[in-house]
């Protein structure tokens, strides 16, 4: 198996953003509250702004890009800042191969490294 490589992409790496999250929506429509029709429709600008509300983590192996995770944070009650994972997606046929987990655990150091209080999961599922 390929090692899984996780990394930031940077607002200049939109298309690739935007791509991935265009393949996900189209695959699992049901794990998402977005639509891709809606989504695909959206311009450059669009895109290049929403780099800038969250880190983008993609995930990939060999060459191919096969996951992708957003991290945002969130203000509690309390005046403590959480991360926020989300949008977390992993091409079919590479689930089940840990690539998921790499993405959660890259995610969590990012989220300790800003300082967050813990990471709280929201998660689609298919049935």
């Amino acid at each position: 198996m390929s090692e899984i490589t996780v990394r930031a992409l940077t607002e200049d790496e939109w298309e690739t953003y935007r791509s991935l999250r265009l393949e996900a929506l189209q695959e699992s429509p049901e794990a998402f509250v977005a639509d891709h029709d809606t989504e695909a429709a959206e311009p450059e600008d669009f895109w290049r702004a929403r780099m800038d509300r969250s880190v983008r983590l993609v995930a990939e192996t060999g060459g191919d890009q096969v996951g992708v995770v957003s991290i945002g944070s969130v203000s509690e009650d309390k005046g403590e800042t959480a991360g926020q994972l989300f949008g977390l997606w992993v091409r079919p046929d590479w689930r089940g191969r840990s690539v998921a987990a790499s993405l959660v655990r890259e995610s969590a150091r990012i989220a300790e490294a800003i300082a967050a209080s813990g990471v709280p999961v929201q998660v689609g599922y298919q049935r």
